[in-house]
């Protein structure tokens, strides 16, 4: 295998993205310990002060001559662009071969849906073959929007199909805890492999969990304390997995350079036949799905089990329900019975959720386009090419079609033709749309991860205002949310867990409290003119508006618990449906805000809801499945 160069980061690839094949290489004679350096948790942002030690950190591991190397995911702060390629620049300095896993930082917020890190560093997962073991890594996610780890449904596929007749090891970026919605999917798999030992990063700490009988160490971040860098040094035989914390000691200054070494700070032993890690405190999974109840006179059923894991909400029209998959397939079922009425594939996993106007669904692509397909034969009708990946969810208003386009443009699309009827360009470059607009009075509000909400003219596309909540950190960006806009007032939510209410026509504002920590779920019923929030303690917050405050609120216990799904509220026929991260769905009720029942309906977080015409609700799961809700007459 050739070695890391930055002038050839195509490299990095090579060592990085044999993931579906196994790839063999020599490692010791066989009985002796294999020997290998895990990092993890870089946080790696060009010019902070893991970016600047990280030179230290390569001699370091390097000094130890370690077999190859394995980075267990969050090389950088956000995932974008830059970060990548500086962080790519510094992994180059490896000698020695190394395995790069994506964590949540990379795959939450990534400007390019993951392209980017692709390009540089490979698939994201793993298989590496030595004599005497077989290591496999996978992406544990999430993918685009706040929620707990998953592993895509293609992946535990993957994994299934696994065949080793040496002991595994596994590596995640997130551990085998109920931080990872479906690592019960998992474990049994992992027990069937014959997985000695896991490592993993995430929780910054070093620490050993027992989960269904698998010992997994938690490695230490790059930076673990105030100044203290550091890295782990594995080593494993048939006997035992040792682990071994390292950190740098400054030694010396020469020429105004500090001279590092590593020493030993803290240990880990996992013995395999006495199993001394056996006693650790087991992990209690989540509920079975099905946990909880619903009153006697609602009715709730799976009616879709895809074989892909879904980032995109549901879409329904008539007989016809369309959303689509991880592995970049926009489906259309047929309601009724589930039968696949079209596939159409982008090579790409889709984050869009489709709407559809007359005989057209459209959507945004990651292959740099809005699309816009035949309903009944999912042909293509037009296509309108975008700078960046399409995450966003688009929105029909005035048989026009409002979407973000990527990165740093949003545009107004006429449906029949795909003309684009203007774009506005005002968003910072790399600042991602999300969220769906709100289309009212001539009025176009969204809101995009460059800290900032917008609000454009409809007929022009010319910018009317645009609002900033006070902070400069993109991660607290109104970029996942869809606005409330009624009677010349704006209503809003974001991660800085502010209700906020806006002037339409001048964006002042107006009121802003913090009473509640609303994330980014939000809804309106326009009947009993109530806003509904969904707060990070699991209640149901509901609020009379417009208003110019937030006043007169009930609030209602969803028994959810601690809860960041930034799934929308959904109401119809007097119920509010509010999805959970952990596959929960509540139902209350939207005229006096009562709480009616709760079931569990898998172990992902639900991204959406949908209603038919004959009052039938539909809910979309991460781990790929849809479930029907309905009342008995």
């Amino acid at each position: 295998m050739r070695t890391l160069n930055y002038n050839k980061i195509s490299t990095i690839k090579y060592a990085a993205c044999i993931f579906i094949l196994s790839f063999w290489f020599s490692a010791s004679a066989f009985g002796e310990d294999l020997k290998f350096i895990l990092l993890t948790d870089l946080h790696i942002t060009p010019g902070n002060n893991q970016d600047k030690i990280f030179p230290d950190i390569i001699k370091a591991v390097e000094d130890m001559n370690p077999e190859f190397i394995i980075i267990a995911g969050d090389l950088t702060n956000q995932g974008n662009n830059i970060e990548l390629e500086n962080v790519a620049k510094r992994l180059s300095g490896f000698k020695k071969k190394i395995y790069v896993l994506p964590g949540n930082h990379e795959t939450t917020w990534s400007e390019s849906a993951g392209k980017t890190y692709k390009q540089l560093l490979g698939d994201d997962r793993f298989v590496v073959e030595t004599k005497d073991y077989t290591l496999c890594g996978i992406n544990t996610g999430p993918f685009m929007r706040m929620s707990d780890g998953h592993v895509k449904a293609e992946d535990i596929i993957w994994l299934k199909s696994l065949k080793s007749e040496k002991p595994v090891i596994f590596i995640s970026h997130y551990p085998l805890n109920d931080g990872l919605g479906n690592f019960t999917s998992l474990t049994p798999i992992l027990k069937n492999l014959n997985t000695k030992v896991a490592f993993c990063g995430h929780e910054h700490r070093f620490y050993l969990y027992n989960t269904d009988s698998i010992p997994q160490i938690v490695c230490n971040a790059l930076l673990s304390g105030e100044n203290e860098w550091g890295f782990s040094l594995i080593t494993i035989n048939e006997n035992e997995a040792k682990c071994k914390y390292f950190t740098l000691n400054k030694e010396d200054n020469l020429n105004g350079k500090d001279i590092y070494k590593s020493v030993a700070k803290d240990s880990m032993v996992i013995d395999f036949e006495t199993k001394n890690w056996a006693k650790n405190t087991g992990l209690t999974p989540y509920p079975e799905q099905n946990g909880g109840a619903l009153p006697e006179n609602w009715s709730h059923e799976m009616v879709i089990k895809e074989e892909a894991s879904l980032f995109t909400g549901i879409c329904i029209d008539d007989n016809k329900m369309m959303y689509g998959t991880s592995d970049g397939r926009m489906i259309c079922r047929n309601i009724d019975n589930g039968n696949l009425i079209w596939s159409y594939p982008t090579g790409h996993p889709l984050y869009s959720t489709p709407v559809v106007w007359k005989n057209i669904v459209m959507f945004g692509s990651c292959r740099n386009e809005v699309v816009a397909l035949d309903i009944n034969s999912g042909k293509k009708v037009w296509s309108v090419p975008t700078k960046a990946p399409v995450t966003s969810d688009p929105a029909i208003a005035n048989n026009k079609l409002f979407i973000g386009a990527g990165t740093g443009r949003f545009m107004k699309i006429n449906p029949k033709n795909g003309k684009v009827e203007w774009s506005f360009d005002g968003i910072r470059e790399n600042g991602r749309l999300q969220g769906a607009p709100a289309i009212k009075d001539g009025h176009v509000v969204f809101g995009a991860w460059d800290t900032y909400l917008y609000c454009l003219n409809e007929k022009t596309g010319e910018l009317i205002w645009k609002w900033n909540n006070g902070k400069t950190v993109d991660l607290y960006s109104p970029g996942n949310v869809v606005p409330v806009v009624t009677d010349n007032r704006v209503l809003l939510v974001a991660p800085d867990r502010y209700f906020t209410i806006l002037d339409l026509k001048t964006g002042n504002q107006l009121s802003r409290t913090k009473k509640y920590t609303i994330r980014e779920s939000l809804a309106y019923d326009e009947k009993t003119k109530h806003a509904f929030g969904k707060t990070m303690d699991g209640e149901l917050v509901c609020v009379p508006f417009p208003s110019d405050s937030v006043y007169n609120e009930s609030v209602v216990d969803m028994k959810m618990g601690y809860e960041h799904n930034p799934c929308m509220a959904f109401i119809s026929d007097g119920i509010v449906y509010s999805g959970s991260r952990k596959g929960e769905i509540v139902l209350t009720t939207s005229k006096d805000n009562q709480f009616v029942g709760i079931v569990k309906c898998g172990n992902s977080s639900v991204l959406n809801f949908a209603r038919r015409k004959n009052g039938e609700v539909f809910a979309l799961l991460t781990e790929g499945t849809i479930w029907k809700f309905s009342k008995k007459k």
